[in-house]
C-alpha cells in the first residue's frame, strides 16, 4: 500500500503562495484627502475639549499644591471678585 502525502502537499504549496504574497510589494497606497467644515457647534466643542485638558491640568496642579501644603489662600482677592459678582448680579 503507497501512502501519499496529500494533505501535507496541499499545505506547503498553500504556505508558499502565502509566502509569495506577503514578498511582493502591496499595491501603491492611494491616500484620499477629504475637506472637512465644522459647524460653530462642533467648533465650540473642539475647544471645549482642549480647554478640559488644560483646566484638569490646572486642578492637579491645585490639588498637589493642597496636599503639600503650599497653596495660599488670597482673601483680597476672593473678597473682589465677590463684590465684582455681586455688581454683575444687581
Amino acid at each position: 500500500m503507497k501512502i501519499e502525502r496529500g494533505y501535507a502537499d496541499y499545505a506547503d504549496k498553500a504556505i508558499q503562495r502565502e509566502a509569495v504574497k506577503q514578498s511582493k510589494p502591496a499595491a501603491a497606497e492611494v491616500k484620499k484627502t477629504v475637506d472637512v467644515q465644522l459647524s460653530e457647534t462642533a467648533q465650540a466643542m473642539q475647544k471645549s475639549t482642549s480647554q478640559e485638558a488644560s483646566r484638569s491640568t490646572r486642578v492637579a496642579e491645585l490639588k498637589q499644591a493642597i496636599k503639600a501644603g503650599t497653596y495660599q489662600v488670597s482673601a483680597e482677592t476672593i473678597a473682589d471678585k465677590m463684590l465684582a459678582h455681586e455688581k454683575q448680579v444687581d
